[in-house]
């Protein structure tokens, strides 16, 4: 199951490399093919989760711990309390993987060598924030590129964070990125949690 998600992973770069490399013209019918097969592909992901799955705050805290074979020194701070870990969040199968490798690919592209992930609540939600010390972005550049808040309708530039605001999408959560040029790069990720319902 990981090396198809790392296939798709792959194969999601490989075609935005063909595409800045082939003129409009001759990409224009494939975009159109693999913007279908990505839509049939979300729709068969959706049927298959169905409303996804419920994992408890501190799996998830788990699945989206960032592995430190990437280069980056990484931290995790938990700021809730130990009963919040077993609250409930719904997830679709494989996308808190597939996030905080997307976060990371961001990090190292963005030459960071530290990438902090901070647990905490806000109204009803666990946030998930990742910050890293790389190169960031100024106020224009963060505006341009469409990153200032992720929802429903909005377009957002950059392989891995399209597929970070897909994911966070497709789950019903909100993700919403702050950047300061030469500081770095935070990505918060708000899923709603409820009490675990024995």
């Amino acid at each position: 199951m990981s090396t198809t998600k790392e296939l798709l992973h792959d194969l999601a770069n490989l075609l935005t490399v063909a595409e800045s490399a082939l003129g409009v013209g001759e990409v224009a019918d494939a975009v159109s093919s693999v913007s279908r097969a990505t839509h049939l592909l979300r729709e068969w992901r959706r049927s298959q989760s169905k409303a996804g799955q419920t994992i408890t705050v501190a799996e998830l805290v788990s699945l989206s711990t960032p592995d430190s074979d990437a280069g980056l020194e990484v931290q995790v701070n938990t700021r809730v309390a130990s009963e919040v870990l077993a609250f409930e969040v719904r997830v679709l199968p494989g996308a808190p993987e597939l996030i905080t490798r997307n976060v990371v690919y961001n990090a190292v592209t963005a030459k960071a060598s530290r990438l902090v992930l901070e647990v905490s609540t806000f109204n009803g939600c666990v946030v998930l924030t990742y910050a890293d010390n790389g190169v960031g972005m100024d106020h224009t550049t963060l505006c341009r590129i469409g990153m200032l808040q992720s929802g429903p309708g909005q377009e957002v530039h950059g392989l891995g964070t399209r597929i970070i605001h897909r994911n966070v999408f497709d789950m019903g959560a909100n993700a919403h990125w702050r950047s300061i040029l030469n500081i770095g790069t935070e990505v918060s990720i708000q899923y709603p949690a409820t009490r675990k319902t024995t």
